[in-house]
């Protein structure tokens, strides 16, 4: 056998292979679901859906959301109270990098990532922060739900004194 055939053959092993082993795979099969969560949780909240919302918490009383250090919200209807303060004319956008997923078992996930969050009023940022968030995901028979999460933004540290 000639070399092109056998570079062939070879291309076709990598390449057809790939997809089977990634499909045996249910962790890789889970993360990609974790992650498209995260995509719908950013696209809910900048198009204020209160259905979707809805279907991305807990709904019994395991739901924790802390920011800075501070239990903020305890039930899906304490985050959309907060959302509906805001005015209905600004709106609100947030974008995810440097994300990171653990599957812990088929149900149950833990995400870390960077965020990166705006108001907008008249199609312009007004207010802008940005930080870390962590999630704990646990999905039922068919969707994954944020079942506690932790935000952070940076504070200003005091000045160490120098000796």
């Amino acid at each position: 056998m000639s070399l092109l055939p056998r570079i062939v053959i070879l291309v076709l092993i990598a390449t057809v292979g790939r997809p089977c082993a990634e499909a045996a795979d249910p962790a890789s099969a889970h993360e990609r679901e974790v992650r498209a969560f995260l995509k719908i949780f950013s696209q809910a909240f900048k198009d204020r859906d209160e259905a979707a919302i809805r279907k991305l918490y807990v709904s019994d009383d395991r739901l924790s959301w802390y920011e800075d250090g501070r239990l903020k919200y305890d039930s899906v209807e304490t985050v959309l109270k907060a959302l509906k303060s805001m005015p209905s004319t600004m709106g609100f956008e947030t974008s995810y990098t440097d994300t990171t997923i653990e599957m812990l078992s088929g149900r149950i996930a833990t995400m870390h990532t960077k965020f990166d969050s705006k108001i907008i009023s008249n199609g312009k940022p007004v207010f802008g922060w940005s930080g870390v968030t962590t999630m704990v995901l646990e999905k039922d028979d068919t969707h994954w739900k944020a079942l506690s999460g932790h935000s952070s933004t940076p504070k200003p540290r005091p000045a160490q004194k120098t000796k």
